[in-house]
């Protein structure tokens, strides 16, 4: 039984020794998303609600007027949105 014991107590003094850290730096490369509209599409000048009533014709086609404007200017957003669904690789 003392035998025992003392085969114990000196495995464990072995373990009890002096323990060295080491650091290890690891990189890890993650696909960052970017900003990748380079410039946005320009606000168009609406002409709707500037100026005196020009009478219910006249306001209905600058009213379809600036419906077209408005369409072309969110086809343009579309247009440069369409791009940033690709996430570009990260840079080295």
């Amino acid at each position: 039984m003392r035998l025992t014991l003392l085969i114990a107590a000196l495995l464990l003094a072995g373990c009890a020794g002096r323990v060295e850290y080491v650091e290890k730096v690891t990189t890890v490369r993650v696909p960052v998303k970017v900003a990748c509209v380079e410039e946005e599409p320009s606000r168009p000048a609406y002409r709707y609600g500037k100026g005196d009533w020009p009478g219910d014709k006249a306001a209905a086609l600058i009213l379809a007027d600036d419906f077209e404007k408005a369409e072309q200017y969110g086809h343009a957003w579309e247009a440069a949105a369409a791009g940033c669904l690709v996430v570009p690789a990260a840079k080295p």
